[in-house]
Order: C-alpha cells, then sequence, then structure tokens
C-alpha cells in the first residue's frame, strides 16, 4: 500500500534510500559525484518539503520542493525566461521507481507537497521543470488540472540538467483551496491572470520578437487586425472610449510602459440598460463630492432617452440633442485624451463568432504577443456567469494552445475596481454638455 512521510529534520536512512531511488529512476550518467552531500544539506533546510513516497515500509519515490527563488538564483542561467517569484515553491526533485510510475505514487507526493507549503508557508504558487520523455510533464498537468490555474507551460529544449538529451517542460501553477469560500477563491484565480505592469512592458517585447510564437499567433486567428500590425499596444477594450477618469487613468498605466494607447471599440454591440458602462455613456455621471471617506455623491447629465435606445446598436443612436452618440463620446476624447488611438473591432468580431463565449479565446490571444490588455474581472454578481462561463474558459484554452498566458494588467486596484467614480466625467467637461443641452432649448 502506497503511503507519504513528510521528512522534517535530517534523517541517514532516509538519504540512503533518496539517493538509491535516484539512482534507479535516472538513465545511467545522469548522477553527480556530491549527490550525497547536495540531498543531506536539502534534508536539513525548514524551509524545504522532502516528501518520501513508500511501499509497505519500502521507499519508492522522492520529492523535494524548494523556495522558487533559491531555485531561480541556482538554474535562472540556464532558463532566462524564469522569474523571481517570492510566494511560489519550486519543485527541484520528483522521482519514483520505475514499477510505481504507472500508479497514483506522483499524485500523492504532489498533494502533499501540496498542503505542506499551504499549511506551512501559506504559499499556493508552484513551479518545476518536468521531464517530457517519460511522461511526467503530461502527469504533473493531468494531476494539476482540475485544481489549478496554470499560468506557464513551456517547452525548454536540451535542459542542461538531463544531461542537455532531453527536454522539460517549464510549468508554473497556481492551486485554489476548495474549503476557502467562493470568492476568495475567485480572487485568487483572477489575480492569477494577471502580470505586473514592469513585467509586461519588458515581456511583450521578447515575445513580439519571437518570430515562432508570432507566427503561431497568426495561424491561429487567420489574421492580426490592422491596429496591432505595426508594434505592440496598450489596449483598453470598452464599447465606446471616451474621456472618462477611467479612460484618463487607463492613459496613465500606458504610458509607464511606452506602449501606444489603444480604445478596443464594439460600436455595433446593442445598447442595455442592464449594463451600468452603457447606461453611464447615456446619463453621464459627475461627481459632486464626497460624504466621509468612502461615499461619494453624484449628479447626472442625460444625453440620450435611454427607453428607446434600449436594443439599438451604439452607432445609431442619437443624442437628445441630435448628435451621433458615438461622435459626441468621440468628440470628448480627442480634447481630452487626444493621444489615445481607437479601433472598431465590430467587423472583427463578426468573423470570430460573434457572442463572446465565441470569440473570447480569440481576444486573449491577440495578448500573446501584440499587446498588452488592460482590464479588471471584477467578482460581482452581474459579472460572476461572464467570469466563470467565458473569459476562465477562454483564457485556460489560450494556455493551453500557446504554452504562455495572455499579457493582462490589472487596470484598477481589486477593492476600488467596482467604485462607480471610474466611469465620472471630469469636471470641466460638463460644461461642453451643457452647451449640447443648451441646443434642445434653442431648437424648442
Amino acid at each position: 500500500m502506497l503511503t507519504v512521510e513528510v521528512l522534517n529534520c535530517f534523517d541517514e536512512k532516509a538519504l540512503r534510500e533518496i539517493i538509491l531511488v535516484r539512482g534507479k529512476a535516472f538513465p545511467n550518467g545522469w548522477t553527480y559525484d556530491d549527490e550525497k552531500e547536495y540531498y543531506g544539506s536539502m534534508l536539513e533546510k525548514d524551509k524545504n518539503i522532502n516528501i518520501l513516497l513508500q511501499d509497505n515500509g519500502k521507499t519508492a519515490g522522492y520529492l523535494l520542493a524548494i523556495p522558487h527563488n533559491e531555485a531561480f538564483c541556482e538554474i535562472g542561467e540556464d532558463d532566462p525566461e524564469m522569474k523571481e517569484d517570492s510566494g511560489r515553491y519550486y519543485v527541484e526533485t520528483l522521482v519514483i521507481l520505475p514499477e510505481f510510475q504507472k500508479g497514483s505514487g506522483f499524485s500523492r507526493m504532489l498533494y502533499k507537497m501540496r498542503d505542506e507549503a499551504e499549511k506551512r508557508f501559506g504559499v499556493n504558487k508552484f513551479s518545476m521543470h518536468a521531464r517530457v520523455s517519460n511522461g511526467l510533464s503530461k502527469v504533473i498537468q493531468k494531476v494539476f488540472n482540475k485544481e489549478y490555474l496554470f499560468t506557464q507551460i513551456r517547452r525548454v529544449e536540451r535542459w542542461r540538467y538531463y544531461n542537455h538529451e532531453e527536454p522539460a517542460d517549464y510549468i508554473e501553477a497556481i492551486y485554489y483551496n476548495p474549503a476557502t469560500n467562493k470568492q476568495n477563491s475567485q480572487h485568487k484565480e483572477i489575480m492569477g491572470i494577471y502580470t505586473s505592469l514592469e513585467e509586461a512592458k519588458v515581456e511583450v517585447w521578447k515575445r513580439w520578437n519571437n518570430v515562432s510564437l508570432s507566427k503561431k499567433v497568426l495561424d491561429y486567428l487567420g489574421e492580426i487586425p490592422e491596429a496591432l500590425k505595426k508594434e505592440p499596444r496598450a489596449v483598453l477594450f470598452r464599447h465606446i472610449m471616451t474621456s472618462n477618469i477611467e479612460n484618463m487613468h487607463f492613459q496613465g498605466l500606458a504610458n509607464k510602459t511606452n506602449l501606444k494607447p489603444l480604445g478596443w471599440e464594439y460600436l455595433e454591440d446593442k445598447f442595455c440598460t442592464r449594463n451600468a458602462d452603457k447606461v453611464a455613456l447615456g446619463k453621464m455621471p459627475f461627481l459632486d463630492r464626497r460624504n466621509g471617506k468612502e461615499h461619494m455623491i453624484f449628479h447626472y447629465r442625460k444625453i440620450i432617452d435611454l427607453m428607446t435606445a434600449e436594443k439599438k446598436m451604439l452607432n445609431e443612436i442619437k443624442t437628445i440633442f441630435g448628435e451621433n452618440l458615438v461622435d459626441f463620446h468621440h468628440r470628448l476624447l480627442k480634447s481630452g485624451l487626444p493621444t489615445i488611438d481607437i479601433y472598431d473591432a465590430s467587423s472583427w468580431y463578426k468573423t470570430h463568432g460573434k457572442k463572446a463565449k465565441e470569440y473570447y479565446k480569440y481576444f486573449l490571444s491577440l495578448f500573446i504577443c501584440h499587446g498588452v490588455l488592460f482590464e479588471n474581472f471584477v467578482t460581482s454578481k452581474e459579472e460572476e456567469i461572464f467570469l466563470n462561463t467565458v473569459v476562465m474558459p477562454a483564457y485556460e484554452q489560450v494556455i493551453k494552445h500557446f504554452g504562455v498566458k495572455p499579457l493582462v494588467v490589472q487596470l484598477l486596484p481589486s477593492d476600488k475596481a467596482a467604485d462607480k467614480y471610474w466611469r465620472c466625467y471630469p469636471v470641466h467637461l460638463e460644461e461642453e454638455v451643457n452647451k449640447c443641452l443648451q441646443r434642445i432649448n434653442r431648437l424648442k
């Protein structure tokens, strides 16, 4: 019967068995002279996780996990794409005797390692270089598939630590404890999607210059949208780009990446009064004052008949003063945020499925190497269904196909993302809105 044992201190007998298992699990010539000293020191470090797989008292396998940054210091030069991460553990060794490789040994050790990392160190992120030829990489992906989100899977050819003879798959994953509450689990899931701004600004150019990756994206999409062909862009997807507080914030972040900002629009989408972002385009909010630290008081300027606009395409809606709604907001954008370019992706959406469930995987694929998407995936009741049925399935499909995650930078702080403040317009624009509304009185 297979069991697992956690080693919390140095054990001479266990050390001998670890060396023995390694020798039988790896090809001849893959061992090294100072193995005994190395693994002896690994057993003595409190921050390491050492796990033995046993079959009726006989050692059948061994797992060693160490802090990711310690692994980075040791092997980072051999894998230049590996990044530092103080909140992650790296599976440095995972071996099992050949006669036990088809059973549950790997999964038993991995689950125990996961539990130990969370219990002792509060860590739920893991990484490793997994051997390909013996099927270990596939086993890891299968074991982790249900409870983990893979944030990176990529091939490293002729891995140094396999004597430069075989490839390894570098894998990064995040575990979500099903015992935690649903909201907290979703929050962790969402945070795993994001890439830091500093990392994204460097990574996007590496990927842009990666010819094979660019070709893979082109083959997948069929064609790259014109706005993304010349250089990678900082992208914000909003149905109509306008000069509100959120877009001002986006421009500031885009400037930090040194990428030109691009507003990705869907002007042929339909207006819906249940969508707060769309309503704010027709019933424009302005901040009056803050009543205390948190409570904000707004007033509004209504520029369209909301009921009449229902189910109309956005580019067909007229304001109550006769101007096209899209033209009006673009005019505000040009005057307030002139450096943001705009691209109407309506025809692109139509050729990639029309519905979000169909096109979202293609949309996220644009940010493998052609740009950085700025977005917030808020776990509100309204967005929960969209998150679970559209965003996450598409995200996982993209990672599986390309081996890297799309570059998505968090647009707004998690605890502030749902604030109405971001939909507000700066006070100086109210004068322009009032001028337009005065036309109605002149026409009467």
